[in-house]
């Protein structure tokens, strides 16, 4: 049997597929012949499957409109089957759609499987109806994780229910699809470059290359390029570049292996996935926060820059990221998991809806059209606390892909169970607007674009982090008007509102000072500088000061806060040094702190003679307080 996958009827399915039951996973010993069947579903039983759910609600509405939804209705197979929409792919004015069964591995062969769809462009934009789809491809063992278009094949990453990570070579209108083994529990990704397919396995995998043109009766093997690993995690590929995940980190690689990017594992929600189980040749179904990197994601190469959908997280860790050189150089906090660049622009989704920005421009990403207006703080879609409802947005299941056509301007995302919503980019339209930004020592950036039609108000931002010994004031505009953090401001249309930080000295609740305290005509050098603070508790500089060499040379004996202290004050008990690298505890907002010698303390003393007694401070637990003892040598 030749090395494909043949488009039987249904018996001749069942028997195959329970033949080889017992073959999960990617093991060695699994047969060439892959005896997967299809059946090829004619453009009628499709009908209903598309639709027009409604325009968008989004504040750019004008450049971005949803104009179809694809979805599986009762009865379907798409709906027995629990389709969920994994990839597009465009050429010739058709678009392809690839499908795959939601059921996990752990139940029968025969539940499993996938679909391609073909779907006319044309009519889509022109009736919205089942006609629009003319052919749908099912199988019934095999799921289908995305689909690339080349020349006239379309290449599949697949995951089969028997023999694990597979690639598809599909002749547009044949009945049969080639395929090739590559190590692996699940292809996820492929990306053909001239002659040459790559290919990503995820879960346990790695990173694999064959010929386009491979030979299916040679039944030749793929190319190891970054060898098989158990905790591999392969998402995506594109532009020569490999992307991957565990628990820990996300990697972007070059093919020889090179780690080229770091950054937070990819995280998704919550969900179900299946993972293979080398010790035992089954599947296991992993579900809630353990199955979080078990997700889709994608990422788009355009020139020197790399864009990620890095998913969902709070405090921005994930979201969409854009990574030059080896740096990160971008990113925002909104839950993104798809993302691919066409022409002028960077397309950005999840299951929560579409955004399009301007391409990255070495300072920032311009939004350009979006569906969802604002995110939370943990990067969700925002929702209107009294509906509950999403303000704008889609609200569907997460989304694997999405791709544009930039010949109708159509934005398809293929958003999960949910299946594909189809958009209409219009990049003619102008949209008022009222730009804002915010001046800092970096230049002017932009923050925030706001549609005619809203109320064309700007929130002015937090207070941005200050330099030590700095204290944020407020905001002012270009005008000289001052504005505060959270304040409303009302924008003059087309006009830039410039926001720079008013910065102030930052006044410290304590200030310690330091005194040489020598007599006349004798300088003390190496002095600690003044030492300010917010806390009470001050650490004294581990700094002793000096007298210039060649003049009287007393030994520094420790600091005290009354000039007068003495060496017999400390022999008497009346005065313990304050020490260099001692906890000062201060009780006042100035404190002056007096360096004491073991002579020439002040310049009246005496150079040698009586020691006189001295006098007992009335608080003998303090630095003496307010006591004037006499002189000593």
């Amino acid at each position: 049997m030749r090395n494909k996958y043949l488009l039987l009827g249904a018996a001749s399915m069942l028997m195959l597929a329970a033949c080889s039951e017992d073959l999960k996973g990617p093991e060695a010993n699994r047969p060439a012949e892959n005896g997967l069947n299809l059946t090829s579903l004619d453009a009628a039983s499709q009908a209903g499957r598309v639709s027009l759910p409604g325009q968008t609600r989004g504040q750019k509405s004008e450049r971005l409109q949803l104009v179809a939804k694809i979805a599986p209705v009762a009865e379907s197979q798409a709906a027995v089957h629990n389709w969920s929409a994994t990839g597009i792919a465009i050429s010739n004015g058709v678009a392809y759609v690839s499908w795959h069964s939601n059921h996990q591995a752990t139940v029968a062969a025969d539940a499993w499987g996938g679909a391609i769809d073909v779907i006319d462009i044309n009519a889509l934009v022109d009736d919205r109806n089942a006609n629009a789809i003319t052919n749908t491809y099912v199988s019934e063992s095999a799921k289908f994780n995305g689909i690339v278009a080349s020349g006239s094949n379309l290449f599949l990453p697949i995951t089969s229910y028997a023999k694990g990570a597979l690639v598809g070579r599909w002749n547009r209108g044949s009945l049969a699809i080639d395929t090739i083994s590559v190590p692996g529990v699940s292809a996820n990704s492929v990306e053909v470059v001239g002659n040459t397919v790559y290919a990503v396995s995820g879960y346990a995998g790695g990173v694999y290359s064959f010929p386009a043109d491979f030979d299916v009766e040679s039944h030749e093997a793929a190319t190891e390029l970054i060898p098989y690993d158990a905790n591999f995690g392969g998402k995506y590929i594109d532009g020569g570049l490999v992307l991957r995940t565990d628990d820990e980190k996300m990697q972007i690689l070059s093919l020889d292996g090179t780690v080229r990017n770091e950054g937070a594992p990819l995280v998704s929600a919550e969900k179900k996935a299946e993972v293979y189980n080398p010790e035992n040749g089954g599947w296991n179904v992993v579900d809630g926060t353990e199955a979080t990197h078990y997700g889709k994601h994608t990422m788009a190469v355009d020139g020197n820059y790399r864009y990620v959908g890095g998913g969902q997280g709070a405090n921005g860790e994930n979201g969409l990221r854009v990574y030059q050189g080896t740096g990160l150089v971008w990113q925002n906090g909104n839950n993104t998991t798809a993302v691919s660049v066409e022409g002028d622009y960077v397309f950005a989704a999840t299951g929560m809806g579409l955004r399009v920005y301007e391409k990255y421009n070495g300072t920032d990403m311009p939004l350009f059209a979006f569906e969802v207006m604002n995110y939370d703080e943990n990067g969700n879609a925002a929702k209107d606390p009294e509906k509950n409802i999403f303000v704008g947005g889609t609200d569907a299941h997460s989304c694997n892909f999405v791709k544009y056509d930039q010949v109708t301007g159509l934005v398809f995302v293929a958003c999960g169970q949910s299946g594909v919503y189809v958009f209409r980019l219009n990049t003619n339209v102008e949209v008022a607007k009222w730009p804002t930004g915010i001046t800092t020592e970096g230049g002017y950036r932009d923050v925030t674009d706001i549609d005619e039609g809203d109320t064309g108000k700007f929130i002015v931002p937090e207070a941005p982090a200050t330099e030590e010994g700095e204290d944020f004031v407020n905001w002012e505009d270009q005008d000289g008007e001052t504005h505060n953090p959270g304040e409303e401001v009302e924008l003059e249309s087309g006009k830039v509102l410039e926001l720079k930080p008013v910065l102030k000295p930052h006044e410290y609740a304590y200030v310690l000072k330091f005194d040489g305290n020598k007599a006349e005509g004798i300088t003390v050098s190496n002095l600690p500088a003044e030492q300010k603070s917010d806390d009470a508790k001050i650490v004294i500089p581990n700094v002793k000061p000096t007298v210039p060499a060649g003049t009287l040379n007393p030994e520094f004996i420790g600091w005290a806060t009354d000039p007068e202290m003495s060496v017999a004050h400390k022999e008497a008990g009346l005065w313990t040094p304050i020490m260099p690298g001692d906890e000062y505890t201060c009780t006042q907002k100035e404190t002056t702190l007096y360096a004491i010698w073991a002579t020439n303390i002040t310049a009246g003393g005496n150079q040698g003679g009586v020691v006189e007694e001295p006098q007992k401070p009335e608080n003998p637990g303090g630095s003496a307080g307010d006591v004037k003892p006499g002189t000593m040598n």
